[in-house]
């Protein structure tokens, strides 16, 4: 069979981009199933061919994993029929759950937990499809996940949990429902630094006033001494400042390099905080 520079067949690039007629039209007429390019992608890691399903490219990449990824629901669902191995990850640890979660692909992903996928499987980083959904803002799936018994609270390796990811993006649509699952509004990562902190120092003051209306610590430091306060006078984000301040901050805090959130404000030239 013809291919191009790259190794791929007509069967392959039909089947990576979901031709699913193409693709069948290529197999009825004996195209080569188990063809792989440079990197030993078969067809099937994009498609559904009738081959062995579970067979793997050198990254340690299913053709379940790939189809999940690229949105695939049909070829997904076909492979699981057909006895894929739905917890496969590849080299770096992620499972097709991680892929499709963190894409948005909820019919996937609903796919997979009806198939017993491990919810809370995590990389080499840390990162569960739970973290991955959040950072990334598909709300919908982060609900499906903690319907299914995700746990709010896996943080990655460097202590983010998807509480901060959330937070940190301006998620509110996903930071509400964490919080509603009892994800933990304190819990802070290798550097002290809280969900209250990155919304304040990113200027989310809607996150901001439902973190705190949870009993968010509103005083709680970095490893540097800096404060929610001190981050968001730095940045300019005026209703945060206000927000904190109606909210007992203390704004004599000083940094370890004996900085306050006045100093600060004032260095950067930000006038509306320094009317707060």
């Amino acid at each position: 069979m013809l291919t191009n520079f790259y190794g791929e067949s007509p069967l392959y690039v039909s089947a990576r981009n979901g031709h699913d007629k193409i693709v069948k039209l290529l197999i009825d007429n004996k195209a080569n199933v188990n063809k792989c390019d440079e990197d030993g992608m078969s067809s099937l890691h994009v498609s559904a061919a009738n081959a062995d399903v579970n067979i793997c490219d050198k990254f340690d990449i299913s053709p379940l994993y790939v189809s999940a990824r690229n949105g695939h629901a049909k070829i997904v669902k076909l492979l699981i029929d057909n006895k894929a191995e739905v917890n496969n990850c590849d080299e770096d640890g992620m499972s097709p759950l991680h892929v499709s979660a963190a894409n948005g692909h909820y019919q996937i992903v609903k796919l997979l937990i009806d198939n017993k996928t491990c919810i809370n499987i995590c990389d080499k980083y840390g990162m569960s499809p739970l973290y991955v959904s959040a950072r990334n803002g598909h709300d919908k799936i982060v609900k499906l996940l903690i319907d299914n018994k995700a746990e709010v609270n896996n943080c990655d390796e460097d202590g983010m949990s998807p509480l901060h990811v959330s937070a940190s993006n301006g998620h509110y649509q996903i930071v509400k429902p964490l919080i509603d699952n009892k994800a933990d509004v304190n819990i802070c990562d290798k550097f002290d630094i809280s969900p209250l902190y990155v919304s304040a120092m990113n200027g989310y003051d809607k996150i901001l006033k439902l973190l705190i209306d949870n009993k968010a610590y509103v005083n709680k430091c970095d490893k540097d001494g800096m404060s929610p306060l001190y981050v968001s006078s730095e940045n300019g984000h005026d209703k945060i400042v206000k927000l904190l301040i109606d909210n007992k901050a203390n704004v004599n805090k000083y940094d370890k390099d004996g900085m306050s959130p006045l100093y600060i404000s004032s260095e950067n030239g930000h006038e509306k905080i320094l009317n707060c």
